[in-house]
């Protein structure tokens, strides 16, 4: 589970599954829902669990079961602030307590806040609320602070691709490549050489290596590539470094994870490119892409950026 490089295809696995968690939550009727609901007990478990499976393999201590043991330890090496810590602590106590009072009330395995007024009130006063509007009161400002955590979760790990015109045409060029896509497209993103780079772009979309990625892997692709030639096409000797390029992403198509360290992380395109250029010839060009892979996968052992609680 735990693994000492953090695979950057499971950061792309996690991204989705806290997507599909969120999906659920306004598709179902959840509101009253102490577990699985908004800020619930379930979006508390995803984001001290992913913290765990991030971290774990570097720091055998966080590898607790308990999830207020993982939070202590987290806290304990500097993860996640004390004041934020002992807020998620408390959220997570308080629906824990409710949970399973409500369990005992009712003697079933439920989750989900009673209807009826009279339960509602029954409850409350079990847990020491002078009130039902006192305990929901209460619950819901615990579950708003979870929600809003929960929300942050990937928020300066999203992907921020160029902005502005050429970047749009580019975008635009790699979508029609298969069909409609022409070098006038890349001339009016300002590509130098359009008809050559145009010719290369065609010969890489039409390889076998490409025809064979999966749907995640040709999605992946499709993100990274109009964002490496809108680089591409800031530099000097454009069609040469693009050509290494292609043949370099032509290598590795089949490593899943390469492509995605790539999606993922602004600093690993920038290095890819800044070797590209620097080297001369193919097998200079293959030692130093060793040596940039090799220092990508060093810095994403330490702890990830983008990902907070």
């Amino acid at each position: 589970m735990y693994r000492r490089y953090f695979d950057y295809t499971a950061f792309e696995g996690l991204r989705e599954m806290k997507a599909m968690i969120e999906a659920e939550v306004q598709r179902r009727e959840l509101a009253d829902h102490l577990k699985l609901g908004p800020g619930g007990i379930r979006e508390i478990e995803f984001m001290v669990q992913l913290q765990q499976l991030i971290r774990g393999g570097r720091e055998p201590e966080l590898r607790q079961r308990g999830l207020l043991s993982a939070l202590q330890a987290l806290q304990a090496h500097g993860h996640i602030d004390s004041d934020r810590a002992e807020t998620l602590r408390a959220a997570y106590l308080q629906l824990r307590r409710s949970e399973n009072r409500l369990q005992m009330q009712r003697e079933a395995q439920v989750h989900s806040l009673p209807e009826a007024a009279f339960e509602r009130f029954r409850l409350a006063r079990g847990l020491g609320f002078a009130n039902d509007t006192a305990l929901v009161a209460a619950l819901d400002q615990q579950r708003g602070f979870v929600r809003t955590a929960f929300e942050q979760v990937f928020e300066s790990g999203r992907r921020v691709a160029p902005s502005g015109e050429r970047h749009t045409v580019l975008v635009d060029y790699w979508r029609q490549i298969d069909r409609e896509a022409q070098a006038d497209m890349l001339a009016q993103a300002g590509v130098p050489q359009a008809e050559q780079a145009h010719a290369r772009l065609q010969e890489f979309a039409r390889s076998s290596a490409r025809a064979q990625l999966s749907a995640r892997g040709s999605a992946r692709l499709d993100r990274l590539l109009p964002v490496l030639l809108d680089a591409i096409a800031q530099r000097a000797d454009c069609v040469a470094l693009l050509d290494r390029v292609l043949r370099l992403l032509h290598a590795v198509l089949r490593r899943s994870s390469y492509l995605a360290l790539l999606d993922e992380q602004p600093a690993a395109r920038q290095r890819l490119i800044d070797t590209m250029c620097a080297s001369t010839g193919w097998p200079s060009v293959w030692r130093s892409i060793h040596s940039c892979w090799m220092t990508c996968w060093i810095r994403a052992a330490k702890p990830h950026p983008n990902v907070r609680i």
